[in-house]
C-alpha cells in the first residue's frame, strides 16, 4: 500500500509583482469560504475594483518580506514538506510520499493530487496546516479537496483511502513546541514584566454564530499552554488579527487594542507568538514583525516576535505524529 501525505496551507503570489498579486487574490478572494456575497454582487466589485485597486496598495508589504530565493512562506513549506518526509522515513514509512500545497497558490491541491496518482497512491492523509479548524481555513480545504478528488476520480483508478485532519490543537506534541517556544521566549525578555502576546487570524463572528469552534480551540490552545509552559496569567495576554472586511464584524480582542493596553500599562517589552500559524508569511513578517514592532518601539518599549514552529524538528515531529495516527 502506496503511503501519501498532503499539507495543505493558503499560498502565496508567484511573485511580488502586481500581476502575481492580482492573480493570487482573485482565487483567494473569489472563494465562498472566504466572501460569502451572491456571485451577482460581488464579482462585478471583486474584478472591476478590488483586483484593480488592491495589488498596488499591497505590492509593497511583499517586496517588503521576498527573499533572493523566493517568498519565505514558500521557502518554509518547502523546507517543512522535506522535514516531515525525513522524519517520516526515519520511523519505517520509507514509501510515504509527502506534498506541501496550498489552496490558492501554487502547488495547488489538484496538483498534489495528479502527483499522487501518478504515484499510485492508495492511503492519504491530508492535513490542513491550521491547528485550530475554521469554516474559512480547514472548512475551504476539505471542500475543494472533494470538489478536485471527484474530478480526478478517473486518474486515480480508484479513490484513495482518505484520512482528513480537522485540527491538532489538542495534541501533546503541538501544545509542547507551543510551549517550549514560549519558555524560550519569556527566558529572553529583559524585563520580569514584559508581555507576551499570543496572537490568531480573526475570523467573522458571523462563523461563530453558525457553530464555528475556532475560539474555543485557540483558548483551549492557550490554557493548556500556559500550563505547560508554567506562565502565570498576568504575562500573557490573547488577541486576533487581521481583519479585512470592514463590513463585517470580526473576533476580537484585537491585537493593535491588546497593544495598546499593554504599553498604557507600562510593559517595557512586548513579545509576539502567533500559535495558529505553521509557517511565517505575509502577515508575521510583515504586519506583525514590521508594522506591530514599529508602533511598539515609537512609544519607547521593546518588541520581538517569535517566529512559527517552521520546518524545526519539533514541528516535524508532531506532524508526523498526526500523520501517523491515521495511517
Amino acid at each position: 500500500m502506496s503511503e501519501g501525505v498532503l499539507l495543505v496551507n493558503t499560498g502565496t503570489p508567484d511573485a511580488p509583482t502586481v500581476e502575481a498579486i492580482r492573480a493570487y487574490l482573485s482565487r483567494f478572494l473569489s472563494d465562498r469560504h472566504i466572501v460569502d456575497l451572491p456571485a451577482a454582487l460581488w464579482k462585478p466589485v471583486l474584478h472591476g475594483i478590488i483586483l484593480n485597486t488592491r495589488p498596488r496598495k499591497t505590492i509593497a508589504r511583499y517586496q517588503a518580506v521576498w527573499t533572493p530565493d523566493g517568498s519565505p512562506y514558500q521557502l518554509h513549506s518547502e523546507a517543512l514538506e522535506r522535514a516531515v518526509g525525513d522524519e517520516l522515513v526515519m520511523r519505517g514509512h520509507a514509501s510515504a510520499t509527502v506534498v506541501a500545497a496550498h489552496r490558492y497558490g501554487s502547488p495547488s491541491i489538484r496538483d498534489a493530487l495528479m502527483c499522487f496518482a501518478e504515484r499510485g497512491v492508495t492511503r492519504l492523509v491530508v492535513v490542513p496546516l491550521y491547528p485550530q479548524s475554521a469554516y474559512s481555513t480547514t472548512g475551504s480545504i476539505s471542500d475543494e479537496l472533494a470538489r478536485q478528488l471527484s474530478q480526478l476520480g478517473r486518474d486515480f483508478g480508484s479513490r484513495p483511502d482518505l484520512a482528513f485532519v480537522e485540527s491538532y490543537y489538542d495534541t501533546p506534541g503541538y501544545r509542547s513546541a507551543i510551549a517550549q517556544q514560549a519558555r524560550e521566549g519569556l527566558a529572553r525578555l529583559s524585563q520580569p514584566d514584559g508581555k507576551l502576546v499570543f496572537s490568531f487570524h480573526s475570523i467573522p463572528l458571523a462563523h461563530l454564530r453558525q457553530g464555528d469552534q475556532y475560539r474555543q480551540q485557540a483558548y483551549e490552545t492557550l490554557k493548556a499552554v500556559a500550563k505547560a509552559a508554567d506562565i502565570g496569567r498576568g504575562r500573557w495576554r490573547c488577541a486576533f488579527h487581521s481583519r479585512f472586511n470592514d463590513t463585517r464584524r470580526w473576533l476580537g480582542p484585537f491585537l493593535e487594542d491588546v497593544v495598546e493596553e499593554c504599553l498604557n500599562e507600562g510593559a517595557p517589552e512586548i513579545m509576539l507568538c502567533c500559535p495558529g500559524f505553521a509557517v511565517d508569511n505575509l502577515e508575521t513578517l510583515y504586519d506583525i514583525d514590521q508594522v506591530v514592532r514599529a508602533e511598539v518601539e515609537r512609544r519607547g518599549a521593546r518588541f520581538s516576535y517569535l517566529p512559527s514552529l517552521n520546518a524545526t524538528p519539533a514541528h516535524a515531529a508532531l506532524l508526523a505524529d498526526v500523520v501517523e495516527a491515521r495511517l
